[in-house]
């Protein structure tokens, strides 16, 4: 079935008008197998079945996510009270608000860092590559060598092309979602090489979990590895911001509660630019900026970064952060690069500076 629907414009377009009726959105002839193949495991009955009623189904189809714009437009912002209802309970100012439901998740302080980061990273990577390396083939490696990693972890949609641990690791698997200490075990490197010889025309996709320490190693990894393998360093920190390499930009997207993204300004220093992680200089400080579209999450100046030598280790002190209330006149864009900074971060009204040089800078 999913051949004909692939080969047959008409049978494409009484797909699309299908999904239209049914509130998923016209799939346009260029998406057609990515969408299919790679999100309904190549259905439409499962599709109309199993998704059609989901919150993701309809609100976040990972297969259209293809740009950064595509990300914003897909992805809700949560209602600001709420938001600020949480970070008060995160600083012991209000009751526990851990069973309150938000507009697209229950928040809870564990699953700010994993679970909405793998939801996010995976969705991010979906609309960059092609079916054949999101469809059906992935190999959970965090699962199967490391007992600290349950399944559970993972969003749901993801085991609609995935295997599950106990099944028998084919050779041709065209992902991997690992650790960097399982990516040095011997069997995960036994299953890397035998994934080179049987299949070493087809590329592969491997996203890798780090902490701070490793991600030097794991850029080189990266280099090494290429072209067979597209590799992904995933940094983490408990609690804290998740981190992953942007595959186009070779930059890192920050996730931290959904919408919030991370950007790094200098505390001192003649360069007064916005940076991302990649391009930290040593021995420098660097004030946090949390900025979500159609409003600036500004952090205390007790929350900096700090490299460390040539390797571009940091460390995030304890989060603390205040909303400003101060609407800009543009949607802030989903990017780490490079913006004018002008004035020194550390001030008495930190929200509302950072929010007056950000005006300057998007008009």
């Amino acid at each position: 079935m999913i051949q004909f629907v692939e080969k047959s414009r008409l049978a494409r377009n009484v797909a699309g008008t299908l999904l239209r009726v049914l509130g998923q959105g016209l799939i346009s002839q260029e998406k057609d197998p990515v969408f299919l193949r790679a999100h309904f495991e190549g259905t439409i009955s499962r599709l109309v079945q199993k998704q059609r009623k989901t919150r993701f189904g309809s609100a976040h189809d990972f297969a259209r996510v293809r740009s950064s714009a595509d990300y914003q437009r897909l992805v809700p912002t949560r209602n600001e009270s709420q938001l600020e209802d949480f970070h008060d309970f995160l600083h012991g100012n209000t009751s526990d608000p851990l069973n309150q439901k938000f507009p697209t998740a229950t928040f809870a302080p564990d699953k700010l860092t994993r679970q909405d980061a793998l939801n996010h990273i995976l969705k991010f990577l979906a609309g960059r590559f092609s079916w054949n390396l999101l469809y059906s083939q992935w190999v959970i490696a965090s699962d199967i060598y490391d007992p600290r990693f349950s399944w559970a972890d993972f969003p749901p949609w993801f085991k609609f092309f995935s295997r599950s641990p106990g099944e028998k690791v084919r050779e041709d698997w065209s992902g991997i979602w690992t650790t960097w200490a399982n990516l040095q075990s011997d069997a995960l490197f036994h299953l890397v090489e035998q994934r080179k010889k049987s299949t070493a025309s087809r590329p592969a996709v491997m996203v890798v979990e780090c902490h701070a320490e490793n991600l030097p190693e794991a850029l080189a990894y990266r280099q090494k590895m290429l072209p067979l393998f597209q590799v992904i360093p995933v940094w983490s920190q408990r609690p804290g911001p998740v981190a992953f390499l942007d595959p186009e930009t070779s930059q890192f997207q920050f996730v931290l509660a959904k919408q919030l993204l991370i950007e790094f300004a200098p505390l001192h220093g003649p360069n007064k630019e916005r940076l991302a992680l990649c391009d930290f200089l040593p021995e420098q400080d660097y004030a946090v900026i949390l900025t979500a579209p159609g409003g600036l999450w500004a952090c205390e100046t007790s929350m900096t970064a700090r490299t460390s030598g040539q390797t571009h280790r940091f460390h995030l002190l304890p989060l603390s952060m205040r909303h400003s209330k101060i609407k800009l006149p543009k949607p802030l864009s989903f990017t780490t690069a490079p913006t004018p900074f002008p004035h020194h971060p550390r001030t008495a009204d930190t929200p509302a500076k950072l929010a007056e040089t950000r005006r300057h800078t998007v008009s």
